[in-house]
This record gives C-alpha cells, sequence and structure tokens, in this order.
C-alpha cells in the first residue's frame, strides 16, 4: 500500500521518516502540472516479475532487509524528481541497495550508493522497485594472469578478475605482506571488477602479493599470490592520457621497478626537439592519476608555443644509480 505522497514543485527537500528506519528525501524539483511522487510497498499484482524477483534474489544469496518499495509518480507524464532512500547502518552488517531491473530480469546495486553519517544511502533518479538486501558473500577470483606456479614474474603486473553475484565488485587495493600498498588499476564492469597491480621496489626472492577486494555490502575477499621475482631494473608501462589529445594539457604517466632518474623528450616525426622535462629519483605510477611521479606537457614547445595537430614521437629514458638505462618510444596525436 501507498506509504507516502510528496507533492512536486516545493522549493525545499522533503524528508520524511516511514517504518523500519527507511528515511525518503525529495529534492525540491519544478512542475509543470499538479502531480505527486510516490512511495509504496511493492504489491502483488504481476505475480510472475514477484516469482522472478525471489527467485534472482535467492539464486545469489541475497536476504531481503526490508520491504519491496515502488518509487512512482502519481501520474506519469513528468519526469522523477531527484530522491534519496537511506537507513541506519548497523555495525558490520553486509548491506547494500538494490533496484529491480525488469529488462534484465535482476536486482542490481546501484554504485551510486554510500555510507554517510551513518546512513547507507541511495541516490537516485528513475522509476522501479527498490529494497535493501543482505549480502554474505564476499567477491571471488574467476581469472589469475599470470599462473603463480609459472615461474619468475617476468613483466612486473598482475591481474586478477574477480566476479560478486551480490552486489558487485567494489574498489579495493593490493598490498604486499609486510603491507606496503602497490599501486593497482581497477576497473569495474557490471558485477565484476579487474584488479592490475604493477610491482616495483622489490627485492628478489618469493613475495607474497595480498588482493584486498570489497564488495559494495562491505564484504571482503583477501587473496594471497606467491610469486618468485627476480630484482631488475625495467619500465613497466608507460601511459599517454589522453591519446589522441585534444585539449590543452596531457599526462605522461609511466612505472619503474626501482627508482630512477627519467627524462622526457618530444620529437616532431622529422626528428626536431620540441619538449623536454626531466624528474629525479621517481619510480612513477601508472595507476593513480594524481602522482606527482609524472609528466604533465601542455603541448607547447620550448618557447611556450602552441604546437601544430600532428603526431609525435614521446621518447622516455630511465637511469638508475647503477647507471643501468632503459627506453621507451610511444607516438601521441595531437588534434587542435
Amino acid at each position: 500500500g501507498t506509504l507516502a505522497l510528496v507533492e512536486l514543485g516545493g522549493t525545499e527537500p522533503s524528508v520524511l521518516l516511514l517504518p523500519g528506519g527507511l528515511r525518503w528525501t525529495v529534492l525540491a524539483a519544478p512542475r509543470r502540472a499538479r502531480n505527486w511522487i510516490v512511495l509504496r510497498t511493492a504489491d502483488l499484482s504481476d505475480p510472475a516479475e514477484a516469482i522472478l524477483q525471489a527467485q534472482d534474489a535467492a539464486s545469489r544469496g541475497l536476504e531481503a532487509v526490508l520491504p519491496l518499495y515502488r518509487v512512482e509518480l502519481l501520474q506519469a507524464g513528468e519526469e522523477l524528481p531527484p530522491f534519496e532512500l537511506a537507513v541506519p547502518e548497523a555495525d558490520g552488517a553486509p548491506w547494500a541497495w538494490f533496484r529491480w531491473n525488469p529488462a534484465g530480469q535482476r536486482w542490481e546495486a546501484p554504485p551510486e550508493q554510500r555510507l554517510q553519517e551513518g546512513l547507507r544511502l541511495l541516490p537516485a533518479t528513475d522509476a522501479g522497485t527498490y529494497t535493501l538486501f543482505r549480502d554474505r558473500i564476499a567477491p571471488e577470483p574467476v581469472e589469475i594472469l599470470p599462473d603463480p606456479g609459472a615461474g619468475p614474474l617476468r613483466d612486473f603486473q598482475i591481474q586478477v578478475r574477480f566476479t560478486d553475484l551480490g552486489t558487485g565488485v567494489a574498489a579495493g587495493g593490493v598490498v604486499l605482506a609486510e603491507g606496503r600498498p602497490l599501486p593497482v588499476e581497477v576497473r569495474l564492469v557490471g558485477n565484476d571488477g579487474i584488479y592490475r597491480a604493477f610491482l616495483s621496489d622489490l627485492r628478489s626472492g618469493l613475495r607474497r602479493i595480498e588482493f584486498r577486494v570489497p564488495d559494495r555490502a562491505g564484504n571482503l575477499a583477501v587473496l594471497p599470490l606467491d610469486y618468485f621475482v627476480e630484482r631488475r631494473f625495467e619500465i613497466v608501462g608507460v601511459r599517454l592520457v589522453p591519446n589522441p589529445a585534444r585539449g590543452e594539457r596531457g599526462v605522461v604517466q609511466f612505472q619503474l621497478t626501482e627508482r630512477a632518474d627519467v627524462t622526457l623528450r618530444v620529437f616532431t616525426v622529422d626528428g626536431r626537439l620540441v619538449y623536454q622535462d626531466r624528474l629525479e629519483d621517481v619510480l612513477g605510477n601508472l595507476a593513480d592519476l594524481t602522482t606527482r611521479e609524472k609528466f604533465l606537457w601542455n603541448f607547447r614547445n620550448a618557447d611556450g608555443r602552441p604546437l601544430a595537430p600532428g603526431v609525435y614521437l614521446v621518447h622516455l629514458r630511465a637511469v638508475n644509480a647503477e647507471g643501468e638505462e632503459r627506453r621507451r618510444l610511444l607516438k601521441w596525436a595531437l588534434i587542435r
């Protein structure tokens, strides 16, 4: 049945406290005609959909904490104003908000939800059926590259794909056994998460690398992997962001296996030097654009003049304390 109605057109947010600790906030929104946004408990008017909802939740180990709530406009034809659903967070409770996807016939945990001031809060703009589920199952690894038993680690990168049938994988971290964090790049795809860790500044020998991967409900998977590492000086990778470049500034990210002095030189395709820069005693970080150990370039030459559109050759040279040298050459397209 209907729990609450909020008339559209107010100048201030409407906050309603409802049974079960639910707080429903409807943000201020203009109206073109008199209308109301409605929150009600979902009924059994569509038994087939109710069966699908129950089956999907059961197959994924999801346990309902609240009833199913339906959010909609009383009269169709207008856009739904932004609203928020929130409940008090219980200590350590693996809860998460879900919205029913009728097309995919499955419950989905919106990535926008967050913990804020003791509340598990979901900002939303879409009509539909919402509820809070308890998800007790942590993410699981489904692919590990390279295989830890395949011999010494050669390219100083480890990629692990995790999946989570419940709320979905969230961003976490990777550390060494002694607790030192490693640079990690996380790409979230649906309920999966692809973690790529970049190894640097390691001693030779058997090293334990620990992936700590949460889901959106707060369950944590800890995956220890043992790899044999040979200490050697290498450039793990270089990335030009963006490429092609259309703006006024670009970033050259890099990752080394040990600290070194790094020189950046940019040439035209006919070999004319147009820009150069240098960083001393750096490792770089391919996973973090906010790191200070990167090169920033405003696509101007040494005299401060904007460069013409075209392809430029980016040369990176790294020299460590022992005098070992490594180089990389890449192409950067500049579009004006």
